[in-house]
């Protein structure tokens, strides 16, 4: 419990049932951990690109993923697909993911359910089964040199590993993690 000690658990719990302003943001907090869990496992088996090329080319506005080809700015209605677009719609389901992964920890710090311990262990499972075959890029899609895989630089997934570091702590000792 390097996140939250036994005690500061105990005492988040509290001010969650006992505080008017804490039992929104834990109630937000649950809803979004059942919502993972509910959700299929789509963890995609490749690497994103940057996530600065998700925009549009004529007016600079943020894409709206409807589906892992098809890209929609919405203030125009352009659509994209293909390469950056397609790898960055990956990026952002990898961000879903392993971000989930702190969700689903402070949701189980909050009501231990197995369900919120189960689906992180299910997350992390999945991330060994491919990760080491993703080839190394950088922000240019540059293989070889660069030393990212999933994201397209290192501290993207430097980050990412803070989410998952945290959201595992809190769920590591519950019955679906052996030994």
């Amino acid at each position: 419990r390097v996140f939250l000690t036994p005690s500061e658990a105990d005492a988040v719990r509290a001010r969650a049932r006992e505080r008017a302003w804490a039992k929104p943001i834990a109630e937000k907090i649950l809803r979004s951990a059942d919502g993972l869990v509910a959700a299929p496992l789509d963890v995609p088996h490749a690497g994103g690109a940057w996530i600065h090329w998700y925009v549009c080319k004529d007016d600079d506005a943020k894409l709206r993923g409807e589906s892992p080809t098809r890209h929609v700015c919405p203030k125009c209605g352009k659509v994209y697909s293909g390469h950056p677009y397609d790898a960055c719609y990956v990026n952002q389901r990898h961000t879903y993911w392993l971000e989930g992964v702190e969700t689903l920890g402070r949701a189980y710090i909050l009501d231990p359910k197995p369900a919120y311990a189960r689906r992180v262990r299910d997350i992390l499972m999945e991330y060994p089964s491919f990760y080491r075959d993703l080839p190394l890029h950088d922000v240019w899609d540059k293989q070889g040199t660069a030393k990212s895989r999933m994201y397209a630089q290192t501290l993207d997934e430097a980050v990412i590993a803070c989410h998952i570091v945290a959201g595992y702590d809190a769920v590591y000792d519950a019955d679906c993690f052996s030994a």
